[in-house]
């Protein structure tokens, strides 16, 4: 064999050995946390439970500390065992067998290079919560970069002598096998954003490239190869795990049983519904039906219509979002048919027969939001109100909006109840003056077309403004618990998740809850919010419903997200960015104002720690009018604890003094005691400010994290130790100390999260599978 086939079959060697033990690796590296979640489901100490990106486990709380422990840690500790002996084999063997393994201990490595890059760059990692366990110095950046570097150069260090060891070129071991299998399997980012989100299949390809280079450079410079070497530790580190191994799941498939009536062919989810339920939902929609078609003056032509009825989100999930997605459960199915989600024996939104009517008699709508509109004109308003009354009212309240602001797609935001209410009062005056056979045409045609057909049908308002009816009361005294959306939809709100969880908030004696939906702002660099979020309207009714029927009181409280920067640090120079910017909060606010109405929520937070911004009294005066001529139940603004508290003026507008409760109940490594200075001077700094407003007390948010710094910093969860006995002592302490004082309606505690995930090692505010929660039931029985 020549000498160029012998470099050639060499070469060749050691990349098929390189190959293997990289597929090898790379698959192992993916097996852990499934195999960790199988053992769990085999002893009974899990369930499946959807998570933020895929299947997870959810640990069932009275099992103990142990399937906590296998379930948070023990992906990453076999993955560090793993590695450690494929490497030690990598430095008792030779040649293209050493290559290989050492190639499978780098595909294990990555995992843990990950979570260290995830613990420096974000605080937050189960290294992290290991170290916290341990007890390591992790709350200060240097201390991460420590540990995470020491981590890392061990690890690099192995994999080196590895290499060095077969006597390989990494180029074709290492590097060549990363390319093939970043194109060929694909390799998901770090997740996040900035460069935690790069898709690291970009990375191995650029890196490998220069790995190539460097190695010829090498060649005819005769300069060191060890830069080669480090260049294809980076080229293989920058990829991440990607061969798919199943975690188990819950069920995901759908049956559905079929009813039949004279105008509707339904299909039912199986399990959904009984029997007698099925035959009396086919009665109602029966006569439904017979209204939408009188209203919108068409004939029966004898073909029934077709529905999926779904009851779970997981039937929903399998169909893509349509029309109605953004405000309730109703989609298109792939097949042109439908899928209506129920509430009781009616669908979440009746607009969505009235849409398969429309098409079967008219076609493809020529604009979604003018169809929506016509749907809306076909079931008449919320709560019996003319439609007509309604646009007049919301233009009495808000102001007369053009018909292009109530139709338009994009452009500033304008809430869906505002465009739902307007819209179909806009189609019903085009109605009275052009008659009923305008509507085929206001769906057919395009959006431009069918506005000009009448330009000024917008109701004005009227002068004669509906007062809102008064709401459920607010409970004598809240017991309550801020609920999170935690996920993509899975485990969210509206989900079968939340509603289990909701369920065990009831059994902890809680009697109300804080829903909590988001928008985020770039403010101050500009002056708007952005309202699409993933706690939907109709994520925020379903889970507001479910907790009304388990005698859970409700109350809205929407939270502002400004990126890294502290959203109760966005302030205005400018009084005419200001205006601009608070224009479109009020429209944010003035929204969940009109769905706290609609739904009969108890209680409506205006605010949430926007200290930067209270100081503009006159605005916010004006705001709570507004909102107080949509909202006819109590009001609060969730004010932050450090200075906001004291310096708002507008109080004595508000039914209730609010303050997000997170100042310090002890000296730094001082335990907590009720007579402390520390709680001595929050409790004067409250009274002062009841005293001067003459308002009770609620304490919108409480909570300590389960970390030792917990008394003296309960605002921050960071890197410190754990010490879940101290947020339970702190927990106790608390409520001793505050939860009877007089003019006090109580509390909500931070937080509970929709999908239910926590556990012992976890230094977050959660309290659940931490001793915290035996206090919280302890005390919710005794107030």
């Amino acid at each position: 064999m020549s000498g160029t086939a012998a470099f050639w079959s060499r070469r060749g060697a050691e990349a098929a050995a390189g190959a293997g033990g990289c597929l090898v690796g790379w698959w192992a590296a993916r097996a852990w946390s499934p195999a960790c979640s199988w053992l769990l489901v085999a002893l009974d100490a899990g369930e499946p439970a959807d998570g933020f990106r895929t299947a997870g486990i959810r640990v069932d709380e009275g099992g103990g500390w142990w399937p906590y422990a296998l379930n948070e840690f023990g992906p990453l500790l076999l993955g560090v065992a793993a590695c450690s002996a494929v490497l030690g084999i990598s430095l008792r063997v030779r040649g293209v067998w050493s290559l290989a393994a050492a190639c499978a201990g780098f595909q294990l490595a990555m995992p843990l290079w990950a979570d260290l890059v995830q613990m420096v760059w974000r605080g937050r990692s189960t290294t992290t919560h290991i170290g916290q366990a341990l007890g390591l110095p992790l709350e200060s950046a240097l201390g991460r970069w420590l540990v995470a570097v020491l981590c890392a150069l061990a690890v690099a260090a192995l994999v080196r002598a590895g290499l060095r060891r077969s006597g390989a070129a990494a180029w074709s071991g290492m590097a060549i096998p990363a390319v093939a299998m970043a194109w060929a399997l694909g390799v998901p980012g770090f997740g996040g954003r900035g460069f935690l989100g790069t898709p690291a299949s970009y990375l191995p390809v650029v890196l490998a490239l220069a790995i190539a280079v460097s190695v010829r450079v090498s060649a005819a410079t005769s300069m060191p190869i060890r830069s080669v070497h480090a260049l294809s530790l980076l080229a293989i580190g920058s990829a991440l795990a990607a061969i798919p191994v199943s975690a188990p799941r819950g069920a995901t498939g759908v049956d559905w049983v079929a009813a039949a009536s004279p105008g509707w062919a339904l299909n039912f989810e199986a399990g959904g519904f009984t029997p007698g339920q099925r035959a009396e939902w086919l009665k109602l929609a029966d006569q439904r039906l017979a209204g939408l078609r009188d209203r919108l003056g068409l004939p029966n032509t004898g073909q029934s219509l077709r529905l999926r009825i779904a009851v779970s989100e997981g039937a929903m999930a399998l169909f893509g979002p349509g029309p109605l997605g953004s405000r309730s459960f109703a989609l298109d199915a792939a097949d042109g048919s439908a899928v209506v989600a129920a509430d009781g024996l009616v669908p979440e939104d009746l607009r969505a027969e009235a849409v398969v009517v429309m098409r079967q008699a008219w076609g493809p709508p020529g604009s979604a939001s003018m169809e929506m509109a016509v749907a809306r004109y076909a079931v008449g308003a919320v709560g019996g109100e003319r439609l007509i009354d309604a646009g007049s009212r919301i233009a009495c309240e808000e102001r007369r909006y053009s018909a292009e602001e109530v139709f338009a797609a994009g452009g500033d935001f304008l809430s869906p109840l505002v465009r739902d209410l307007v819209g179909g009062a806009w189609v019903e005056n085009a109605v009275r003056r052009m008659g009923r056979s305008v509507l085929g045409r206001l769906h057919r045609e395009s959006l431009r077309e069918a506005l000009a057909l009448c330009g000024d049908c917008v109701p004005p308002c009227s002068g004669n403004a509906v007062v809102p009816r008064p709401l459920r009361g607010f409970p004598r005294y809240a017991k309550g618990i801020s609920f999170s959306h935690e996920g993509r939809g899975g485990a969210g709100y509206g989900s079968e998740s939340a509603r289990r969880q909701l369920e065990r908030i009831r059994e902890v004696g809680s009697n109300a809850i804080a829903l909590v939906p988001y928008a985020f702002t770039p403010a101050p660099e500009r002056a708007e919010i952005r309202f699409r979020t993933l706690e939907t309207d109709a994520r925020l009714l379903r889970s507001a419903r479910v907790a009304e029927r388990l005698g859970l009181a409700v109350v809205i409280k929407p939270h502002l997200w400004a990126g890294r920067q502290f959203h109760g640090d966005i302030a205005f120079e400018s009084e005419k960015r200001f205006d601009q910017w608070f224009d479109h909060y009020r429209r944010w606010m003035l929204h969940y104002a009109r769905l706290a109405q609609v739904q009969g929520v108890e209680l409506l937070c205006i605010g949430n720690e926007l200290a930067g911004l209270t100081g503009r009294s006159a605005a916010w005066r004006s705001l709570i009018a507004d909102v107080r001529r949509v909202y006819g139940g109590p009001l609060t603004y969730a004010a932050h604890w450090e200075s906001e508290l004291e310096s708002v003026e507008f109080w004595n507008a508000l039914d209730y003094i609010g303050v997000n409760f997170y100042f310090p109940i002890a000296a730094a490594g001082d335990w907590p005691s009720a007579g402390s200075p520390e709680i001595a001077d929050a409790a004067r700094r409250i009274e002062r400010v009841q005293a001067r407003f003459g308002k009770p007390v609620l304490f919108t948010e409480v909570g300590f994290p389960a970390l030792a710094t917990a008394a003296s910093r309960p605002w921050e969860e960071n890197g410190s130790r754990l010490d879940p006995d101290l947020q339970s002592a702190c927990y106790r302490i608390w409520m001793e100390a505050f939860a009877m004082r007089p003019r006090v309606l109580g509390m909500f505690w931070w937080k509970w999260p929709s999908d239910g995930s926590s556990s012992p090692f976890d230094g977050s505010h959660r309290p659940l599978g931490k001793p915290a929660m035996g206090v919280l039931r302890d005390w919710f029985a005794r107030l």
